[in-house]
């Protein structure tokens, strides 16, 4: 199942042939595969990972988990200026 969100992902926009027999779910059929909104971010925030046989997730990518530090490392720089200045 992993191949074939391989190929949904790395198909040219506007033109993703999906066979939703693949999912072996009628609900599938029925759910809309259409982007919610046009544009979004330029890097890679959450990957798609299987976690079992039967379940596929989002998790977050190693870049989102950094972000926040890069804040917390300002944060600690700036309080150590301040605090030997």
């Amino acid at each position: 199942m992993e191949n074939h969100f391989d190929q949904l992902m790395n198909a040219p926009e506007g033109n993703v042939g999906l066979d939703f027999s693949v999912f072996d779910d009628p609900l599938a059929a029925e759910v809309s595969w259409e982007q919610m909104h046009e544009g979004g971010n330029s890097f890679e925030t959450h990957k798609l990972q299987q976690i079992s046989p039967q379940v596929m997730a989002f998790r977050p990518s190693l870049l989102i988990r950094i972000f926040p530090l890069i804040f917390l490392a300002i944060g600690l720089f700036l309080v150590g200026i301040a605090f030997f200045d």
